[in-house]
C-alpha cells in the first residue's frame, strides 16, 4: 500500500507526489534530487511535538530517534529528547523555572549532558544555555523551599506564642481573683490586723501579681517580637534573591530565543486532494 504526499521542489517550485515510505525522489521538471527521510522530517517533527503537547514522551522521544537516525545532529530533535528526559511538553514551558521544576529535572540534566556531546558545535552555545537555566531552575527552587520553611516555621512559633498568650490571660485572671479572695479573706478573719498591715499586704499583693502574670508575659512578648523581626528580615531577604534569581532566568530565557537553531526545512507539505491518500 502507497501513502501518497504532495510537496513543493525548493528548486523550481513543481508539484511532487510522492510515497511517503520512498527513499530518494527526482523532480520530474527539474531532475533535482530528494532525500525521502529529510522530506519527510517536518511532519515527523510535527507528530513528536504534538506528542510532547501531549505528555506521549515515549511516542515522541521514538520519533525524534527516527530523525537522528537519518541526520545525528540534527538540531530540533536533539532538542527534542532533552525536553523528552525533563517531561516538558513544550520549549515555552523553559519560560519559566517552576515549570521547569515540576518535570524531570534529573533526567533533564542527564539528557543535556548527553546531547552536547553529539549536537554540532554551533548548536553547543543553545544547549549550554540551557544548562545554565537548569542550575538558575534548581536555584529558584531552593529558594521557594527556604522561604516555604520560613512561613512554617514562623506560622509554629505564632501559633505557640497564641497558645502560650491564652494561658497567661487565663492564669492572671484565676491568680488575680485567688490574691482579691485571699485579701478579702484576711480582713474577714482581723480586720484591725488587716488595716494595720495593709500598707505591706497590698504591695506585696500587687507585687506577687506582677511576678507571676504580668512580667511573664511581657517577656514572651519580648521573646515573640524578636522572632517575628527575624522572620520579617529574613523573608525580605529571601524575597530579594529570588527577585534577582528570577531576573537572571528571564534573562537567560530572552538568550535561548537568540540562539535558538530551529530548522523546519525547505519541503513544506502542501494542502491537496492526494494527502493521505493511499493506494494499493
Amino acid at each position: 500500500m502507497r501513502e501518497l504526499v504532495r510537496y513543493l521542489c525548493s528548486s523550481c517550485g513543481g508539484a511532487l507526489i510522492v510515497d511517503r515510505h520512498q527513499g530518494v525522489y527526482d523532480c520530474p521538471f527539474c531532475g533535482n534530487a530528494f532525500d525521502g527521510a529529510a522530506m519527510h522530517r517536518d511532519e515527523i517533527l510535527a507528530d513528536a511535538e504534538n506528542n510532547l503537547k501531549q505528555r506521549e514522551f515515549h511516542s515522541a522521544k521514538e520519533k525524534f530517534d527516527s530523525i537522528l537516525a537519518n541526520d545525528p545532529n540534527d538540531f530540533d530533535a536533539l532538542r527534542g529528547l532533552v525536553l523528552c528526559a525533563g517531561k516538558l511538553p513544550s520549549v515555552n514551558t523553559l519560560r519559566k523555572p517552576d515549570k521547569v521544576n515540576d518535570g524531570d529535572t534529573e533526567g533533564f540534566k542527564k539528557a543535556l549532558d548527553d546531547i552536547r556531546k553529539r549536537a554540532r558545535e554551533e548548536d553547543l552555545p543553545y544547549f549550554d544555555k540551557m544548562s545554565e537555566m537548569l542550575d538558575i531552575a534548581r536555584a529558584h527552587k531552593q529558594l521557594i523551599a527556604e522561604r516555604s520553611k520560613q512561613d512554617k516555621q514562623y506560622g509554629i512559633a505564632t501559633e505557640e506564642h497564641k497558645e502560650k498568650h491564652k494561658n497567661f490571660g487565663c492564669f492572671t485572671i484565676f491568680l488575680f481573683l485567688s490574691l482579691v479572695v485571699g485579701v478579702f479573706i484576711l480582713f474577714l478573719s482581723d480586720p484591725n490586723i488587716f488595716l494595720r498591715n495593709s500598707i505591706i499586704i497590698f504591695p506585696a499583693a500587687i507585687t506577687i501579681f506582677a511576678l507571676i502574670a504580668i512580667i511573664p508575659d511581657k517577656i514572651e512578648n519580648k521573646k515573640f517580637d524578636k522572632i517575628e523581626h527575624g522572620y520579617r528580615k529574613r523573608k525580605i531577604e529571601t524575597d530579594n534573591k529570588l527577585s534577582e534569581v528570577e531576573e537572571k532566568y528571564s534573562n537567560a530565557y530572552a538568550e535561548l530565543n537568540k540562539l535558538d537553531m530551529s530548522d523546519k526545512g525547505v519541503q513544506a507539505p502542501v494542502e491537496s486532494a492526494v494527502d493521505n491518500l493511499t493506494e494499493e
